[in-house]
């Protein structure tokens, strides 16, 4: 329905015919009124040759330094070829009947007195050059400011010309001062021929003067030197003796403290000894811990392959019994009450048990093996044991030595007199370093110590786990012993029964199944007798692997140990070798300081002597000085005034040859001047304007197109809000949104419609743009921008909202900045310049016609435009939703206008 009422408004629009012409008439009042301006103001200052200005020239030409000066009749021949302004060559009373007639915009007059005025540059009182001109703002004021300009330019035009003027009189001038400098050089080069003369007779008299004062001069500074020498010897002399005085006594300290040195580096050599002695018994004791380590671990292989060995034994003798002699009996005694053949079995397996039993009695009973695997691991325990509880004593040997060691070697250097004799910060420089060093030592060694020692707990209690599985084993291997002894006993008169075993098979069957001595009770408890000595071999092969490992770790600290040995048994023997080579010096220090004591005694008596005879010869030289001062002062000021005189004279001749030289090179200099017409020229105008263009406007036409164009774009928007019915509604019973609708319609069509109209238009008449595109979107946003403000007062208000458009058109002409540049108004325009719809509209057509603004510029002038477009087109929205809520859709105070669009019936 929205689009229905839509169509329905633009077809009343095109069937009425009388709506229809008004609407097209409207979209061309924009360009009317943009064209016809622009068109009338297009070029003006490239028309200015055609504004007709008057000249009247009253003046009288005089004589100026030999030359005719007429500036009147010069500027008036410059004028004629001056297309700048329509120059009329008149008279007085011709110019001021032209200006009562409106013919001329500016009379331009040269007073009788011009040229005269211009040659009094030298007098007193000079006069300057009077420019008279009259204008008619009345007629046009900006008529009367071209002519501003133009007479401004005739002034500086005089100005040159008459500057020039003054420049060739100028260098005329020079010229007859070229010819005074060459005069005053040929005078100053006879006036320096005369002083030369001069000064070369005061040299004669100078030279003899100074032969005397220098005579004299010679004779004093030998007294003056001789003096300041015998001063200088005598003070050296007594500090000589100072100094030989205090040598003498720090020679006699040092000579004193030299015994003491010897004994305290006998007691540090004793003492760096007794150190290097007990290095090399630690040294040694860790060798012997290292010997017996390694025994140990030699004898490792043979005492587990032994214990290996008897486990193997005891395993097979378990399985013999478990498996043959068990079973055996165990089939005898149920075998019993068998047949004859099985009797005979029995007896063959009663045969064959008794001979297994026999040799199993023969293999415990020969306890060779046994005993000596025994006693080996026996004898190694109690070696390894002793050598064990020796390490541990002189471990903890080693340990009180480390411990003490540090402190015993810096009591023993502090001791000695030569450390006593050194400097505190010396003493703790040799203290601090020496007890870092032993410390780093001392903990190196007790960290081995802790190692070994750890060690050696660590086998010591494998050896008691070993230890006492083998008290195990004995006590086991002798209740083997006694029950294989045992079964053995009890079988061989059964077994030799066998052959009677029909008849005694009862006494077997009794002999075998005994609860305490029968062969079955026997056999079982020599099974479980050889399975517990079965389980301890186990034991003792766990234990002997602990042992084993022990013994290695033992080896492993006890090597390191004896690595670090070396170290410390080499550090000892370099401390005691240095301490002895500073004790075989001694007796040579102690012979260099007596005799370095006798010669500074010698010394200290020889310049005592010489200090007692100083002041006697300090006496005669001071008078031998003080009369070759005197003599040499007398002399010497006569030869200075003779030389001071030469000095003048020479001055004199030099500056009279300087003079005489300088002015011949002035009067070269200024004859060498040749002025010329382009020398006058620069005098007259020395500088040069260049004029460079940040943005190039073509002409006023074009500057003034962004202000026109946009003023004649609100215009036309505003005619057509006042001719066209916008209150007046197509159809009845519609909603406020197609009412909107179809209003919106209409207005952006009209509004797109004139710009591009007016923008096109003005194209085609010759406006010159930078961008063809941004001109067209400037128009554009603009007339939508203008169209539904205006729109929306006269909607929401009917005429006062009409009449608020027209105050708000009045309000941007002054505000928008469309003429003059806005720092030339007042601030109240400057306060409402940026929120005016205008002043964005101008900057965009300015930038889209010339450029110089930046697209920054233009694009936010679009989208401020933009933004009043769609903000007003909400607001005609809701406006017009008020309206008919309030039955105020047909109502308009314009009603001739709202009869032109009659709803039909």
């Amino acid at each position: 329905m929205s689009m229905e009422m839509m169509k329905n408004e633009w077809k009343k629009l095109v069937n009425n015919k009388i709506l229809l012409i008004s609407f097209i008439v409207i979209l061309f009042i924009p360009i009317l009124y943009a064209a016809f301006f622009l068109k009338s103001v297009w070029d003006p200052y490239g028309k200015t040759g055609e504004l007709p200005v008057a000249v009247v020239n009253m003046d009288k030409s005089v004589d100026y330094e030999g030359k005719t000066l007429d500036v009147g009749d010069q500027l008036v021949e410059n004028l004629k070829k001056n297309e700048l302004l329509d120059w009329h060559f008149v008279s007085q009373k011709q110019a001021e009947q032209g200006m009562k007639d409106k013919k001329y915009y500016m009379v331009v007059t040269l007073p009788e007195n011009f040229s005269k005025n211009a040659s009094t540059l030298l007098d007193k009182n000079p006069k300057k050059m009077n420019i008279t001109y009259e204008t008619n703002g009345s007629l046009n004021y900006i008529g009367e400011v071209i002519g501003e300009t133009a007479a401004k330019q005739l002034q500086s035009e005089v100005s040159a010309n008459v500057t020039k003027a003054y420049a060739e009189s100028i260098f005329a001038q020079i010229e007859k001062v070229g010819d005074g400098f060459t005069q005053a050089a040929d005078g100053s080069k006879k006036l320096q021929e005369g002083s030369t003369k001069l000064n070369d007779g005061n040299k004669t008299i100078t030279e003899n003067l100074q032969k005397l004062a220098t005579s004299t001069i010679t004779f004093s500074d030998g007294a003056n030197k001789l003096e300041v020498g015998l001063d200088q010897y005598t003070d050296g002399v007594t500090q000589l003796n100072d100094g030989a005085t205090k040598l003498n006594d720090g020679i006699g300290q040092l000579a004193s403290n030299v015994g003491p040195l010897q004994a305290g580096v006998g007691q540090l050599s004793d003492g760096s000894q007794t150190l290097a002695n007990g290095v090399g018994a630690y040294t040694a004791g860790v060798s012997q811990l290292t010997d017996g380590s390694n025994q140990l671990v030699a004898k490792n292989d043979e005492l587990t392959g032994g214990v290996n060995e008897l486990s193997k034994n005891l395993a097979i003798a378990q399985q013999t019994v478990e498996k043959l002699i068990l079973p055996g009996v165990q089939q005898m005694s149920n075998g019993i009450t068998a047949s004859p053949e099985d009797l005979t079995k029995l007896s063959v397996g009663l045969t064959t048990i008794g001979a297994n039993i026999n040799q199993l009695a023969l293999e415990v009973n020969d306890s060779t093996k046994s005993d000596t695997i025994t006693a080996a691991i026996t004898a190694n325990m109690k070696a390894i044991q002793s050598s064990l509880e020796t390490n541990g004593a002189e471990l903890q040997t080693l340990a009180e030595k480390a411990t003490e060691n540090p402190d015993k070697a810096l009591n023993a250097l502090k001791a000695t007199n030569a450390y006593q004799g050194l400097d505190p910060d010396e003493k703790i420089e040799i203290e601090t370093a020496l007890q870092n060093e032993l410390n780093k030592q001392k903990d190196e060694e007790l960290a081995s110590i802790a190692s070994i020692g750890e060690n050696t707990t660590k086998i010591g209690a494998s050896l008691q786990d070993i230890q006492t599985q083998l008290g195990n084993l004995a006590q086991l291997s002798a209740a083997l012993k006694t029950g294989v002894n045992a079964l053995n006993d009890g079988t061989k008169e059964p077994l030799a029964q066998a052959s009677k075993a029909v008849q005694g098979l009862g006494t077997v069957k009794a002999g075998i199944d005994a609860p305490e001595k029968g062969l079955l009770a026997g056999v079982t408890q020599l099974n479980s007798g050889l399975k517990r000595l079965s389980e301890g071999s186990a034991t003792i092969n766990t234990g002997v692997q602990q042992y084993t490992k022990g013994v290695s770790q033992l080896q492993s600290g006890a090597s390191q140990l004896t690595d670090n040995s070396g170290a410390l048994n080499a550090g000892a023997t370099a401390l005691n070798g240095g301490i002895g080579q500073i004790s075989g010096k001694l007796p040579e220090l102690i012979s260099g300081v007596t005799q370095l004591n006798d010669g500074s005694s010698q010394l200290a008596a020889g310049t005592g002597k010489l200090t007692e005879n100083s002041p006697q010869l300090k006496d005669g030289i001071g008078q031998l000085a003080s009369g070759a001062t005197q003599i040499q002062s007398g002399s010497g000021q006569l030869a200075d005034g003779s030389k001071t005189l030469g000095d003048g004279l020479g001055t004199l001749n030099s500056g009279t040859k300087e003079l005489s030289t300088k002015l011949g090179d002035g009067a070269k200099e200024v004859n060498g001047i040749k002025a010329t017409d382009k020398t006058f020229d620069m005098l007259a105008s020395p500088d040069k304007l260049t004029h460079k263009e940040f943005s190039h406007v073509d002409n006023y036409g074009a500057a003034l197109a962004p202000y026109v164009m946009s003023l004649a774009l609100y215009v036309g928007s505003l005619v057509f809000n006042f001719i066209f019915p916008i209150r007046k509604i197509s159809m009845e019973g519609q909603s406020s949104r197609a009412w909107w609708l179809s209003k919106f319609s209409i207005g952006t069509v009209v509004a797109i419609a004139m710009a591009v109209i007016e923008v096109g238009i003005m194209l085609v008449l010759g406006l010159n743009v930078q961008s063809v595109g941004q001109m067209f979107t400037m128009a554009i946003v603009t007339s939508l921008a203008y169209m539904f403000i205006i729109m929306f007062l006269a909607m929401t208000f009917d005429n006062p909202g009409r009449f608020v458009a027209m105050v708000l058109l009045i309000v941007q002409l002054g505000g928008a900045g469309g003429t003059f540049p806005m720092p030339l108004t007042n601030g109240f325009f400057n306060a409402i310049h940026p929120f005016l719809p205008m002043s964005h509209s101008i900057y965009g057509f300015r930038e889209a016609i010339s450029g110089g603004l930046g697209q920054g510029t233009f694009n936010q002038s679009v989208f401020i435009l933009v933004a009043i477009f769609v903000v007003f087109s909400g607001l005609l929205m809701v406006s017009m939703n008020w309206l008919q809520k309030r039955h105020l859709d047909d109502v308009s105070q314009l009603d001739n206008n709202q009869k032109l669009q009659a709803v039909e019936e």
